[in-house]
């Protein structure tokens, strides 16, 4: 597969993950409803005939992957890249099917391997701050390059990323939580 395209579709499409402006958007919104109009303005517009985030968030992955496939990206790679438990990241039997899928992918193996290296480790909160490092390291690649799986690999861990923080921002909003509250629980879970 050419990825010169690929990865330029990538950038257009990355522009409406939500990010910190949305979130706080959301975040000052009066209402739930409120918060749900905020997702107009990101690559889950589509969805929101569901009033429930994370049916809205299953329905985005589903179409990105479909749209992946479309593209040409082969049906294993996907799966590989995008397993359908979003746990999986931290499963060593998954990192290590990526690191065989990935191992003509100099710099995409690389970063598996470091990712498999840090998930044995012991100590649980060094383990989160390296994987948050790796993962940085990653995004900025990714921006530059223009071939290989490292611009894909950067785009998912930055959807990750917002689909973890609209699921903070919904949750606290389902039990009330006023702005002030949510903006702390949203620093402690940057922190992790």
């Amino acid at each position: 597969m050419k990825y010169c395209f690929f990865v330029a579709w990538l950038r257009a499409r990355e522009k409406r993950i939500a990010d910190q402006i949305d979130f706080d958007r959301m975040i000052n919104s009066s209402t739930i409803e409120e918060s749900f109009k905020v997702l107009n303005d990101t690559d889950y517009a589509l969805f929101l005939n569901e009033n429930n985030i994370e049916e809205i968030l299953e329905k985005g992955w589903l179409d990105f992957k479909k749209t992946l496939e479309l593209m040409g990206l082969d049906k294993e790679i996907i799966g590989v890249l995008i397993p359908e438990d979003s746990f999986s990241f931290m499963k060593k039997e998954f990192l290590e099917k990526v690191c065989f899928i990935c191992r003509k992918e100099k710099s995409a193996l690389e970063f598996f391997k470091k990712y498999l290296e840090i998930i044995n480790q012991e100590d649980s909160f060094k383990k989160d701050q390296e994987i948050i490092e790796l993962e940085n390291e990653i995004i900025e690649k990714g921006e530059y390059l223009t071939n290989g799986f490292l611009p894909l690999i950067a785009f998912i861990i930055k959807k990750k990323r917002a689909d973890y923080f609209l699921r903070t921002v919904f949750n606290a909003k389902k039990i009330n939580m006023d702005s002030l509250q949510i903006r702390e629980l949203m620093e402690i879970k940057r922190a992790l």
